[in-house]
C-alpha cells in the first residue's frame, strides 16, 4: 500500500517525518485477509538509507499488529549477504524467522529497495524463491515517482488470485494497468 499525501480513508499520512498508519486504515485496505487466520512476517529492510524511514517502520508495524488481521506478526530483519541476495535475519541477534508450516504465513519486505543488491538483481531474486511457496509483497515507504529513480525496473500490475494470501505462483497478473488513486504516469 502507497499513498502519497494525506489519506482519510486509510488513515495513512506520507512524508518521511509524518507517516502514520492506523490499524482501522490498514483493516480496511487488508479486508479480504479478514478472518484467514493467517501470520504475517514483516522483513525490514536493515540498509543505512531506511533510518530515515523509522518512524514510519515503527508506526506501520504498530498498525499490523493491532489490527486484527493476522495471528502472529513476526518482525524480522531484510538484510544483503555477501553474494548479494536477500537474507533474513533474526531480530537481536536470533535466528530467523520459521518460514515452514501451513502455508499460512505471510511475507511482507519493507524496503526502499536503495541498497545495490536490488538493482543488481539478487534481492528480488530471493523473495522470488520465497514467493514459490508463500505469498510475499513488497512494501516500499517511498512513492512511485522516486521509487522509479532507484534504478529498479518497475512495472504496475494487476493481481489475480482465487484465494487471498496464496503462494506468488498461483496469481494471475495482467502488465501495465492504470490504478486509480495511484499517481499515473
Amino acid at each position: 500500500m502507497r499513498v502519497d499525501s494525506e489519506d482519510g480513508a486509510t488513515g495513512v499520512t506520507a512524508g518521511p517525518d509524518a507517516h502514520e498508519w492506523t490499524a482501522d486504515g490498514l483493516r480496511d485496505v487488508l479486508a479480504p485477509l479478514v478472518g484467514q487466520s493467517r501470520d504475517l512476517v514483516l522483513a525490514v529492510d536493515d540498509g543505512p538509507a531506511m533510518s530515515i524511514w523509522a518512524s514510519a517502520v515503527e508506526s506501520f508495524t504498530r498498525a499490523l499488529a493491532e489490527s486484527g488481521v493476522f495471528g502472529d506478526v513476526t518482525v524480522c530483519a531484510l538484510g544483503v549477504d555477501d553474494s548479494g541476495r536477500a537474507v533474513l535475519r533474526g531480530s537481536d541477534g536470533g535466528g530467523p524467522p520459521d518460514l515452514t508450516g501451513s502455508g499460512r504465513r505471510l511475507l511482507l519486505a519493507l524496503t526502499d529497495a536503495v541498497d545495490p543488491a536490488w538493482r543488481w538483481g539478487g534481492a528480488w531474486a530471493s523473495l522470488r524463491e520465497l514467493g514459490a511457496a508463500h505469498s510475499v509483497a513488497v512494501v516500499s515507504p517511498l512513492s512511485w515517482w522516486p521509487a522509479c529513480r532507484t534504478g529498479l525496473d518497475l512495472h504496475r500490475l494487476r493481481l489475480k488470485v482465487s484465494e487471498p494470501g496464496a503462494p506468488n505462483h498461483f496469481y494471475e497478473w495482467e502488465p501495465q494497468v492504470d490504478v486509480p488513486g495511484l499517481y499515473d504516469d
